[in-house]
């Protein structure tokens, strides 16, 4: 448990402990409570729409925990969270293209699970674990919770595609994974996808979190000499840790958020395409010192054909 956490268990346990309780607060409370529980899909109703258990129960579990935080934030120990949360919502407007590149599945989950402050690391979803027991938080919300926790972005070969079911090989570790993609994502094998994945709690197949982000105007080797360039390679020891902090916990908290804003290339309703590398802003589309043409328009030239939508402009100076 980090210190984060154990001010804010701190703080419940003070106020549990009061003699003197005013009712009318405790009635508004509860009022307020009551409405948030009620918007809430359950998991029964969720299962009816999706057809999965697991996707239910982590649906249900991300409706649970925007709840939480809504009340959460305003706690003085989340004051360095409430005021990231406020600046990146004002910088980024998240939502769709063409509103923003930063979808709304992806902001979630990154400002909840990924964007860390203090020395232990600690992130809104794992203060929120750290409470879980204290709010009664059910053991199957718990491990979908705890696997949020866990979970991070990564960058992912298309291998093969059926339906929604995708095989799906992670760059770096060539760990290989059976995944549902949600969106309705079609995927051609050798694409290479930005997404979120989770381990299954009932079923056999991990599941997509994130609407996909489909990398395009770089190869797969190119992509690997990215990630060699930050010390992450696959033979060397502690490679594993060094992939999942790079995605997790940089530095740089709008590290990966920032390519994104910046290398939006087009989108359909089931994936947003990217364009360029992380570290080389010039080979951002949206960045102003973007030099990168050559490839910027041999990435537009593949995508074209597969919209739904007018052609978007040669460059990025008609934008």
């Amino acid at each position: 448990m980090g210190k984060i956490s154990n001010r804010i268990i701190k703080l419940f346990e003070k106020e549990f402990s009061k003699i003197v309780v005013d009712i009318e607060d405790i009635k508004k409370s509860k009022a307020k409570a009551l409405k948030n529980i009620d918007e809430i899909k359950s998991i029964e109703s969720l299962v009816k729409e999706t057809g999965s258990l697991d996707q239910a129960i982590y649906y249900n579990l991300q409706n649970l925990v925007s709840v939480i935080i809504d009340d959460l934030i305003m706690l003085k120990p989340m004051n360095s969270f409430y005021k990231f949360l406020l600046k990146v919502t004002d910088l980024y407007q998240p939502g769709y293209p063409p509103h923003s590149p930063i979808t709304g599945s992806y902001f979630n989950l990154w400002t909840t699970f990924d964007v860390s402050f203090g020395d232990d690391n600690e992130t809104l979803g794992t203060c929120i674990y750290d409470l879980s027991d204290r709010i009664h938080i059910g053991e199957i919300q718990k491990q979908a919770l705890n696997n949020l926790c866990k979970s991070r972005m990564g960058v992912y070969e298309v291998l093969n595609s059926k339906g929604l079911k995708f095989d799906l090989k992670e760059l770096v570790s060539n760990k290989e994974y059976s995944v549902k993609v949600n969106s309705g994502y079609v995927g051609q094998s050798g694409d290479l996808i930005l997404l979120r994945i989770v381990p299954p709690i009932y079923e056999s197949i991990f599941l997509s979190m994130t609407t996909p982000y489909q990398l395009e105007g770089y190869t797969k080797t190119d992509w690997l000499e990215y990630f060699s360039r930050q010390n992450i390679n696959n033979n060397e020891l502690g490679f594993e840790n060094r992939l999942h902090n790079h995605f997790k916990f940089e530095k740089e908290k709008m590290y990966w958020s920032e390519f994104i804003f910046y290398g939006y290339l087009q989108h359909r309703s089931d994936v947003v395409y990217l364009a360029g590398l992380p570290d080389k802003v010039m080979t951002q589309p949206h960045h102003d010192k973007f030099n990168d043409t050559i490839r910027y328009r041999a990435a537009l030239s593949k995508v074209q054909p597969l919209l739904k939508v007018p052609p978007f402009p040669t460059s990025p100076a008609e934008i």
